[in-house]
């Protein structure tokens, strides 16, 4: 007989297993919620990170604004213009033991360097920067023979004129007088080869031309901005039916400088002076400057006939003509690779002295055509039908400056060095007129120079630092 018994409950099991189950959720609550505030905390530390380092490239990028400033406006205050900016609070520019104001000297190459300091803040976040910087001038547009805009092939960078088209095969060699020095910087990477030397014969011709070749960064003279500002308070210049001759007096003009203009009122050019007669030849556009004039063409400036510049005598004397392009009747183009850059660069011209300059002060030519310098010639003939010599006279200046896309240059016939006459523009690294070329740049009375940098600060190797200071001096 088999022994009665009765199965175990099953109540107890189900009892832990809801013991289980609880602890189980307990568990994972705690680990949940441990989770919640571990990401809470990572992400609070993570923000705390990145406010950090947007602090300190906030403070970083202060110091280059606080550097650009200075460069730009010329006094160490205006560090301090339109803060605070971008996170930055606190800005200070020091040149000797407490001068923080004054406007900044750069020419002086025994001068105390620059300290700048600048102070950002990211949510409460800081970072305060230093650094020193040496000042010095920024390189003007206008302390180079020439700086040349250009990039088209058609109208960019500088072309010697070897041969003179209209001249006889036996009397080629115009290159042969042409004889430029200085630095010529250009933005068309087409070199030709025929730049330097232009005689190639030092027995006959001193190696004395220099033309240093640079490339790049030259910007677009700015020249309708420029004569939209001046040209309303310019005084007019008239063009006498007889003599060229023009006295353009600034000395009683605030910083001696003032502007005249002559208006274009019809025709190709505001200035066009053609050699139809030979007796005009006498009549050569003659022009003294008292100061510093600023001759400005609306449509551009031509002249057959070589100008010939003086001076009275001041140590501030020089011309600047600035020229929006003019236009030239259709001119036949020879089916010839050799002379079509010859007759087509007229076109787009702003300045063309077809009979060359010649200066005893310094000159700048501006435009935002092209400049051409240039002794042609035109096969004029006497009454008695003798041929008139307009293509052999010796011109120089000995300080002169180009800003434009492009510029031709051409010699007077020397007939193969045969003959003495020279063509010589030179601008020397340095010359006495930079300290006028400096102050016409900080008054922003130069195309292109009043949104441009006065100076440039140069970085003191080892002076930047984090400051750590709890009051800094």
């Amino acid at each position: 007989m088999r022994a009665s018994g009765r199965r175990p409950s099953r109540d107890s099991e189900r009892g832990f297993a809801l013991v289980g189950v609880v602890m189980f959720i307990l568990v994972l609550t705690i680990l949940g919620l441990s989770l919640f505030s571990l990401t809470g905390y990572e992400a609070q530390f993570m923000q705390q990170s990145t406010d950090n380092a947007e602090s300190f490239q906030a403070a970083a990028g202060g110091l280059d604004r606080a550097r650009f400033a200075l460069a730009r406006m010329g006094y160490l205050s205006n560090v301090k213009d339109g803060l605070p900016r971008d996170g930055v609070v606190y800005a200070v520019a020091r040149q000797g033991p407490t001068d923080t104001t004054r406007k900044i000297d750069w020419d002086d190459p025994n001068g105390p360097s620059i300290l700048i300091r600048v102070k950002a803040v990211k949510n409460g976040q800081t970072h305060f920067l230093e650094a020193k910087f040496n000042p010095s001038r920024a390189r003007s547009l206008y302390k180079r023979l020439m700086s040349l805009s250009g990039v088209s092939p058609d109208s960019a960078g500088l072309r010697v004129i070897r041969n003179d088209p209209a001249e006889p095969a036996a009397q080629e060699g115009n290159f042969m007088g042409t004889y430029l020095s200085g630095e010529c910087r250009r933005n068309d990477d087409n070199l030709p080869q025929v730049i330097h030397p232009f005689g190639n014969n030092p027995q006959q011709f001193p190696p004395q031309t220099t033309l240093a070749l640079s490339l790049g960064n030259v910007p677009t003279p700015d020249v309708n901005g420029y004569l939209n500002d001046h040209w309303a308070t310019a005084t007019e210049e008239d063009l006498p039916n007889g003599p060229k001759n023009f006295d353009l007096d600034a000395l009683s003009s605030a910083d001696s400088v003032r502007f005249f203009r002559t208006t274009w009122t019809g025709g190709d050019w505001s200035f066009d002076f053609q050699l139809s007669h030979p007796k005009f030849k006498d009549w050569d556009p003659q022009v003294t400057v008292h100061g510093t004039a600023v001759w400005m063409f609306d449509h551009g400036i031509r002249s057959e006939g070589t100008i010939k510049v003086s001076g009275s005598g001041q140590s501030n004397d020089m011309l600047v003509i600035v020229a929006k392009p003019g236009s030239d009747p259709a001119i036949p183009v020879p089916d010839d690779p050799a002379t079509d850059d010859f007759h087509r660069s007229l076109t787009g011209a702003g300045i063309a002295l077809l009979g060359s300059i010649s200066s005893t002060v310094p000159v700048i030519f501006i435009s935002s055509g092209g400049v051409l310098l240039e002794n042609r010639d035109f096969g004029n003939l006497a009454g008695d039908g003798s041929k008139v010599v307009d293509d052999q006279t010796s011109t120089t200046v000995n300080c002169m400056s180009i800003f434009a896309p492009y510029a031709r240059v051409m010699g007077p016939d020397c007939d193969m060095g045969a003959k003495p006459y020279r063509l010589v523009f030179t601008r020397n690294a340095t010359d006495p007129i930079d300290p006028r070329i400096d102050r016409l740049s900080d008054l922003g009375l130069l195309p292109n120079t009043a949104a441009g940098l006065k100076g440039k600060l140069g970085f003191v190797a080892g002076s930047w630092r984090e400051v750590d200071e709890t009051n800094p001096p």
